[in-house]
């Protein structure tokens, strides 16, 4: 039971040393690859789980060696040493680049993102940022950090309180995990902020990016603002992919889109955290899976304001059933996605093709 807890703990130290390492460097390389060669999610999620695959083994082939050099009463002590030393040492600088995550995030010197007089979005506010805010006007903080994401965000989020408090701001905390909550207490609580304020607020997550997009848009519909806005931040766009995981995304213009059904992390990526207005979804809702997927589509789009429709269709629908939805579609506010489950299924492809015709 020893030696397990021992090369458990060496495990656990050198996982986590060499995961923020692999994250940092080739993660991260392969990631920005990945955006700027338009890479399927799917594939850059492959790609991704390849280095997870070598982070574990890697870790746990150095964690059994430092583990059985522990266990060999031959070993010298100045060694045994060495195998504690190296991987807790390690451990703790990673731990220190994740708690100042200006050092982490490439883009912390960026400009804010001025969404409207009383918001601003952007990366996680350090003592010297939260001073400089208070000079700026701003009366209040809202945090996105979550509770869940340990150890960093609680206490990032306890050290922003605290020095917020010395400023004399609020922090206001609104904890949000898109593709892992429904996140319905913090989206209402955000709305109520939006129609109530009477300060200045920033808002921010931990980089500065998916959430505080989907938190934007809240805050554009809550506030009346119809501007889109060109984002220094790196914003994700449906422009940037050929590909979903399930299928080809086409460009039929005029900000309207045919791809196959987004999966969850792609619909808080590309269509919540953007700027579309309608999904329209091509479904034969005779499918009691298909009934099933498009509640599930209902419910993660509810809250923000994007209107979903569902044209029941089957996959062999008749040519005048195909033209009647793409002449509907062309009335409907854009930016416009629609999509069947797949972007290459026959009803798809038929749509496609009467929307092309008439453009």
């Amino acid at each position: 039971m020893r030696n397990l807890f021992i090369l458990l703990a060496f495990w656990l130290f050198w996982g986590f040393a060499l995961g923020t390492f692999i994250l940092m460097v080739p993660v991260r390389q392969v990631a920005d690859y990945a955006h700027r060669h338009n890479w399927p999610e799917r594939q850059e999620n492959m790609a991704v789980l390849l280095f997870v695959a070598i982070l574990i083994v890697l870790s746990f082939l150095l964690a059994r060696f430092s583990s059985i050099a522990m266990a060999d009463p031959g070993y010298e002590r100045s060694k045994k040493a060495m195998h504690i030393a190296t991987p807790v040492v390690l451990s703790a600088v990673a731990l220190f680049l994740f708690l100042n995550p200006a050092l982490i995030n490439a883009d912390s010197k960026r400009p804010d993102k001025q969404i409207s007089t009383q918001f601003t979005i952007g990366p996680y506010p350090e003592a010297q940022k939260i001073a400089a805010l208070k000079k700026e006007g701003y009366t209040a903080i809202i945090s996105l950090l979550h509770p869940a994401v340990v150890p960093f965000e609680p206490k990032l989020l306890n050290e922003e309180t605290e020095a917020a408090q010395r400023q004399g701001m609020d922090v206001i905390s609104i904890p949000m995990l898109p593709w892992v909550s429904d996140n319905q207490t913090s989206i209402d609580s955000l709305r109520q902020i939006v129609r109530h304020a009477k300060g200045k607020y920033y808002v921010h997550c931990y980089l500065g990016k998916d959430r505080v997009n989907v938190a934007r848009r809240i805050i554009e519909q809550e506030s009346g603002i119809s501007t889109k806005l060109e984002s220094e931040i790196k914003q994700r766009s449906i422009d940037d992919l050929k590909t979903f995981e399930r299928g080809e995304i086409y460009k039929l213009g005029g900000d309207v889109y045919l791809a196959p059904m987004p999966t969850k992390e792609e619909y808080f990526g590309y269509i919540v955290a953007t700027d579309f207005r309608q999904v329209v979804s091509l479904s034969d809702m005779s499918d009691p899976e298909a009934r099933a997927l498009a509640r599930q589509e209902a419910g993660w789009l509810k809250d923000f304001n994007i209107v979903y429709t569902v044209f029941d269709v089957k996959d062999n629908a008749d040519h005048t059933r195909i033209q009647q939805i793409a002449d509907s579609v062309r009335a409907m506010q854009r930016p416009l996605v629609i999509h069947a489950f797949r972007s290459n299924q026959q009803v798809a492809q038929a749509f496609r093709k009467a929307y092309s015709a008439a453009e």
